[in-house]
């Protein structure tokens, strides 16, 4: 709680928004890779992808990453690392007209252009597939995230995909720097999916199965 409220009084008082515009166009690999995302989340639940942002953007996005001390320490006991810029549909993060790199970036996730890269793959022409949530996170030393099953997955069997898109970490060790697997049991010991780099790559699965 002392850290939060440091960082808070920090932020409003000693912070610089990041005012560079810029004119890059921002563009994934979903295209590309649309049919093997297909097969893979229909027959596995999940796909890892790497090089999911263009090059030029990418380093954009990396060199204007937020610092940690922008963001706040999580208070929940399963979970200890820092998160922040969280938008929801009930518009608890509507700061979306602040230039920054972050900023932009998001408002492509929630452009009807990225929405319909998604769509696209699974031929989801009806119930279409919206952004609902974006939460920003840094790991450092001794963060950690227990072993979970996400709770959406015990009461909905439909479609529902969660991106988990890794800007910068470690490639040395993924498991300890913020790198998120798939495993098969709540031990940890049977791995399913383990990210490869934690650069410009996205992790992506069906959190209802």
């Amino acid at each position: 709680f002392l850290i939060n409220i440091f960082r808070k009084i920090f932020k409003n008082f000693f912070l610089k928004k990041n005012n560079e515009l810029i004119n890059i166009k921002i563009k994934t690999n979903l295209k590309e890779k649309s049919s093997i995302i297909k097969e893979e989340i229909e027959n596995k639940g999940y796909i890892f992808l790497e090089n999911f942002l263009s090059q030029d953007y990418y380093d954009f996005l990396n060199k204007y990453f937020p610092k940690k001390y922008e963001l706040y320490k999580s208070k929940s006991p399963l979970k200890n690392y820092n998160l922040g810029f969280i938008y929801g549909t009930d518009g608890t993060y509507s700061n979306l007209e602040s230039p920054s790199a972050l900023n932009i970036f998001y408002k492509f996730i929630l452009s009807n252009e990225f929405e319909r890269q998604v769509n696209d793959i699974f031929n989801l022409d009806n119930k279409k597939l919206v952004c609902k949530n974006i939460i920003t996170s840094i790991a450092e030393e001794k963060s950690f995230l227990i072993p979970h099953m996400d709770s959406i997955s015990s009461v909905r069997k439909d479609l529902n995909i969660n991106f988990v898109y890794f800007i910068d970490g470690n490639d040395d060790n993924i498991e300890y720097p913020g790198g998120t697997s798939i495993y098969q049991d709540n031990d940890g010991e049977r791995v399913l999916l383990k990210p490869k780099t934690l650069k410009n790559s996205v992790l992506i699965y069906n959190n209802t199965k």
